[in-house]
């Protein structure tokens, strides 16, 4: 468990930044929607049920971001794989089969 946690990147400024406010406003909106959950109205039940375990689930997530410093890879958002092209995809693809048949050497 302590070596996954510890192979996630560590999380930014900006990344703790969005998190507490994504869990603020999810909470917020689950302590609106509480009242909802005995309506009569049946869409209003259901919307109160999905905000509930929308904050339910994304919660420990953002607990991780806030309070232990780890981005999870869900998460991260890399730009620079979108602007490869074909060829540099290719290369790294040879480099990591390389780097693969080296390692199967090794042992």
């Amino acid at each position: 468990m302590i070596d996954w946690y510890l192979s996630l990147r560590r999380a930014s400024v900006k990344h703790r930044l969005w998190a507490l406010a994504v869990l603020v406003l999810c909470w917020l909106g689950t302590i609106q929607q509480w009242h909802n959950l005995h309506a009569d109205l049946a869409i209003a039940r259901w919307l109160a049920r999905a905000d509930v375990v929308g904050a339910v689930f994304l919660t420990p997530m953002l607990l991780v971001i806030l309070f232990g410093g780890r981005v999870p890879r869900a998460l991260i958002r890399d730009s620079s794989s979108l602007r490869k092209t074909i060829p540099q995809i290719h290369s790294e693809i040879r480099r990591e089969h390389q780097e693969r048949e080296n390692r199967s050497r090794w042992f």
